[in-house]
């Protein structure tokens, strides 16, 4: 667990604010993570690891896929991180080579523009079993819709995730 002191984040003269990990049940889950041949969007939420390709969320064919929460109304959180992490037997992103994981933000869950990019990964190689892509924000604005926006599949693999663990700022 981390601890932000007031010197980092001025919120009142002797605020302090924890990162916590978001729990699996809390919110309700968004994506394309629905393919037939995964465990469905549940399974990146359930706070098991070590799982299979069959045992993960996963999606059809693709070039592009994303997964996130809607916290609900008047829930906003402050995501300070979203690890995502890929099967035991697979990539992230089956053999693909050069992909892109950005954590995204909005207030409207419309995904149309209005989202704020909060962390991008680059292009990164998540090729390899148990890969594993950490996205980062430091800055101070909650949200209400929060979700990890994979880019870069040839369009004929899937993507895949085992675990996204969602860490807040309290």
């Amino acid at each position: 667990m981390s601890v932000i002191n007031s010197d980092s984040v001025r919120m009142g003269a002797s605020a302090t604010l924890t990162e916590v990990p978001v729990p699996g049940a809390t919110g309700t889950i968004l994506g394309d993570f629905t393919s037939g041949d995964g465990a469905g969007e549940a399974a990146a939420f359930d706070g098991t690891t070590d799982k299979t390709v069959a045992a993960s969320a996963r999606t059809a064919n693709s070039a592009t896929g994303f997964i996130g929460k809607d916290w609900g109304s008047g829930n906003d959180k402050l995501i300070s991180q979203a690890v995502f992490h890929g099967p035991n037997n697979s990539g992230v992103c089956e053999t693909d080579t050069s992909t892109t994981f950005a954590l995204q933000g909005s207030a409207t869950g419309a995904w149309g523009g209005e989202e704020v990019e909060l962390d991008n990964s680059g292009s990164v190689d998540k090729s390899a079993n148990n890969s594993e892509v950490t996205l980062t924000y430091s800055g101070a604005t909650s949200y209400r819709y929060h979700r990890v926006y994979c880019t870069g599949g040839s369009g004929s693999e899937k993507w895949c995730c085992e675990q996204l663990v969602f860490m807040e700022m309290v």
